[in-house]
């Protein structure tokens, strides 16, 4: 999982090649997948350890 930063147990925020490609026809196990290679490069460049994290549908 590129880019993988987990939060919550198991769950990862990550790019997903397969999500690029596909969008929501395919599958997630708990995740939050991201498409766009360069905008999730350029988060994980700036998160750290301990930061909180939100998600929002």
């Amino acid at each position: 999982m590129p880019y993988a930063m987990f939060f919550s147990g198991g769950q990862a925020i990550h790019f997903s090649p397969d999500f690029a490609a596909h969008g929501y026809r395919g599958a997630s196990h708990g995740c939050v997948n991201v498409r766009d290679k360069t905008k999730i490069a350029t988060l994980f460049q700036q998160v750290r350890v301990g930061d909180k994290v939100v998600i929002y549908k």
